[in-house]
């Protein structure tokens, strides 16, 4: 029997890989079988993921630039997206690992840097690394920790608690799903270019309160209370110790008229989703039917 090797068309260490952009990003890749995907992160008394097909994980610290050029040697990488969110350490790993790199290689490298936070400054440029930048709305979708808001305020409305909504619930931000947030950055580390950062958006953008109210909305459908009263009724303002920052606009036209991407969840259509993972992971006790 003959085997014929075919060599990886790009092998992409993915930092921050533990996030659940992270995550979600590494899974896309890793889909393409033409693709070889290191997943990095600290996995601090973590045991770190299965290996399987064209993924696997690797430990190291986040402020650790040597770990981090180490391993993009020892893999051969030629493509680094970072989503973490400091830059110090990239940068210096990238730079020590390009001055190793033959002119060729160097030339093929590619360091994509995605910040989730708009209006975040762009990265000054690294001589002889293309640095290719994006940023992105607020994320959601599964996995999403518990302490940001929609998670938090499904999990009070389940339960029958109060859902609290900073001050006056007008602060705003966009949003975006997980899922096309990892299409997005894919789309970008394949064929975006070095310049302007590449705006990732879906165009929505809702208070704190809509948000919240729609979140009442929807359960109030999927799983009404048992006592006729509507979710909206739990809604109450405050201060929270993590609060939702207000956001500038983002403007995706850039990623949309360059490279053809757009969003494909809806926003409604991602928190059904969510609600709908959040019924079967933890029923409400005070529903009166659960519907589909």
């Amino acid at each position: 029997m003959k085997i014929i090797y075919e060599p990886p068309q790009r092998t992409i260490l993915v930092r921050g890989a533990d996030s659940y952009a992270g995550r979600a990003l590494c899974e896309l890749l890793a889909r393409d079988g033409a693709l070889r995907v290191i997943g990095y992160d600290r996995y601090a008394g973590q045991a770190l993921p299965a290996e399987r097909g064209n993924i696997r994980w690797m430990a190291g610290a986040d402020a650790d630039e040597a770990a981090l050029a180490a391993a993009l040697a020892e893999e051969q990488v030629d493509t680094l997206v970072d989503l973490a969110d400091d830059a110090a350490a990239p940068v210096a790993a990238v730079l020590r690992y390009g001055d190793a790199l033959a002119d060729h290689d160097r030339d093929r490298f590619r360091f994509v840097m995605v910040r989730r936070l708009a209006g975040a400054l762009p990265l000054p440029p690294i001589a002889r690394v293309p640095v290719v930048q994006a940023q992105t709305a607020t994320l959601y979708g599964p996995g999403a920790p518990d302490d940001t808001l929609i998670p938090r305020a499904l999990r009070a409305a389940l339960a029958g608690a109060p859902i609290l909504v900073e001050d006056n619930g007008l602060t705003s931000c966009e949003w975006l799903h997980v899922e096309d947030h990892a299409r997005a950055v894919q789309t970008v580390l394949l064929r975006g270019l070095p310049g302007a950062p590449y705006q990732i958006s879906a165009r929505v953008r809702r208070t704190t309160l809509s948000t919240v109210a729609l979140i009442c909305d929807l359960l109030d459908r999927m799983a009404p209370r048992a006592d006729g009263r509507k979710h909206r009724t739990l809604i109450c303002f405050g201060a929270h110790p993590q609060p939702i920052a207000h956001r500038p606009a983002i403007d995706p036209t850039r990623i949309e008229q360059e490279l053809g991407w757009r969003a494909q969840i809806g926003f409604v259509e991602g928190l059904i989703d969510i609600i709908g993972r959040g019924l079967i992971a933890e029923p409400p006790a005070n529903a009166a039917r659960i519907h589909s």
